[in-house]
This record gives C-alpha cells, sequence and structure tokens, in this order.
C-alpha cells in the first residue's frame, strides 16, 4: 500500500529552483535590451472614437475647369500688402476708379464686367444675384445707375435692371451704396459661366464712379458660388478701354 505521502510529487532543490529564476531573469533581460536597440518598436494603442462628422452625398464633375486667384496678399516687402482684384471683395479699402461721368445717362457710355466662368456645365442655379457696391469719387454729386445683364459670348441682353428714366439706386457723395439685385435669368450653370454685367451710370457734379465690388453669386444644388471680374471694359467719347485682371492670362 502507498501512503498520501509518498505519492506527492518531489519538491525541486533549492539548487534547481535558483537555475530556473537565474534563467528566467536572463531572459527577460535579453528581451528588454532587444526592444530597447529596435526604436519605434514600441507603440500605445488607445481607444478614440471621433467626434461627429456631418458627410454628405454629392457628385464629381469630370473636367478641366480653371480660374484665376481674386484675393492676393503681396509679402515681397516683408510685409503683407493687399493686391486682390479692386472690384472683388466688399470693405476691403481698394477699389476701381472710373473715368468721369456725364450729368444724364448717356447709351454710349458706361462699364462692363465679363465674370469668371468656373461652374460645372448643366446645373440648375438658384438664388443668383449681383452684388454691386458703388459710390461717388466726387464728393459734391450724387451718382445713380441701372444695369444691364448680358451674355459674354454674343453680347446678348439676359435682362435689365433699371433704366434712364427710373434708375436702379442712386447715392450721394461719397456714400457706399452696396446693390444685391435678384437675376432670375441666371438659372442654370451655363448662363453663369457666360455673363457680362454692364453699368450705366451718371454722376450729377460730372465725376468718376468708384466701384468696390461686382460679383455674382448664388447657389448650385451642391455648392454656394462667387463669380469675379476677369475684365472689365469701359467706354467713354467714343474710345473702348480694357481692363483684364491681372492673374488671368493671356
Amino acid at each position: 500500500m502507498i501512503s498520501a505521502r509518498s505519492a506527492r510529487h518531489p519538491r525541486p532543490s533549492n539548487g534547481r529552483l535558483r537555475v530556473l529564476v537565474g534563467g528566467l531573469v536572463i531572459t527577460l533581460l535579453f528581451v528588454a535590451l532587444l526592444m530597447a536597440g529596435l526604436p519605434g518598436t514600441t507603440a500605445l494603442f488607445v481607444v478614440d472614437y471621433p467626434v461627429g462628422a456631418d458627410i454628405a452625398a454629392s457628385r464629381i464633375f469630370r473636367d478641366e475647369r480653371t480660374t484665376p486667384a481674386f484675393y492676393v496678399s503681396d509679402v515681397s516687402s516683408g510685409s503683407s500688402v493687399d493686391q486682390s482684384s479692386a472690384s472683388a471683395f466688399a470693405s476691403d479699402s481698394l477699389y476701381f476708379l472710373s473715368r468721369t461721368w456725364t450729368a444724364a445717362f448717356d447709351g454710349a457710355r458706361y462699364l462692363e464686367f465679363d465674370t469668371n466662368s468656373p461652374l460645372p456645365a448643366g446645373l440648375g442655379l438658384s438664388n443668383a444675384a449681383l452684388n454691386l457696391r458703388v459710390a461717388s469719387d466726387a464728393g459734391t454729386g450724387s451718382v445713380c445707375l441701372y444695369v444691364e445683364l448680358r451674355r459674354a459670348s454674343d453680347n446678348a441682353l439676359l435682362s435689365s435692371h433699371g433704366s434712364s428714366g427710373s434708375p436702379l439706386a442712386c447715392t450721394s457723395g461719397t456714400d457706399w451704396t452696396m446693390l444685391n439685385v435678384s437675376l432670375g435669368a441666371v438659372s442654370t450653370s451655363d448662363a453663369a459661366n457666360d455673363l457680362r454685367v454692364r453699368v450705366f451710370a451718371r454722376d450729377s457734379a460730372g465725376g468718376a464712379m468708384r466701384v468696390d465690388q461686382a460679383t455674382v453669386s448664388g447657389d448650385t444644388p451642391f455648392v454656394a458660388f462667387i463669380l469675379y471680374p476677369i475684365l472689365t471694359r469701359e467706354l467713354y467719347s467714343g474710345q473702348t478701354e480694357l481692363l483684364p485682371w491681372g492673374l488671368v492670362g493671356s
């Protein structure tokens, strides 16, 4: 008969135990040295859930569309100088200064702004509007104006806003007037990509006119847009002066 005491497993001797512990320590030291010699092999992983994001479906319009910059900051002197398009942005201390106007409207005397064409073709538009900010350069007079919207490609008349007998707006002295004129004729991106804004004006003091902004804004089904002048055309005294925006290129 085998007693319970004799059936137990023999305990390792103290010497054998020291050998096992020593081997374990050496193995751990070897692993630690190996990891220390391999930079970038350790990493800390944490669970980080991103904040909520609004994701909307849209479209990709395959084509090549080129448009220049209109906001320009020149730091060649060591400090920033605003060299943006003079009629692109409101209240930026930059403006286009016309030649002098007569005291009465003249059908052969006007300004024109041809805008850029950055939109994909074939889109319906909404909320199209002309954004026009003007003032008289002569502090003693008042400027009155009306506007025609035309196609740039063939100069066809699209819509009229005001007239010589009933001006769209008037401003006194050097006070700025901001006009937001609804453009129902601009209902597609094809029309928006082919726009010319013609401005007729008169100045009671026979002075010049300041144009701080002349843009067209609106919405596509996917994003809002703004069109900026790439060519300013001025007709006066039987002459035509063309003033392209400097970054348009040839």
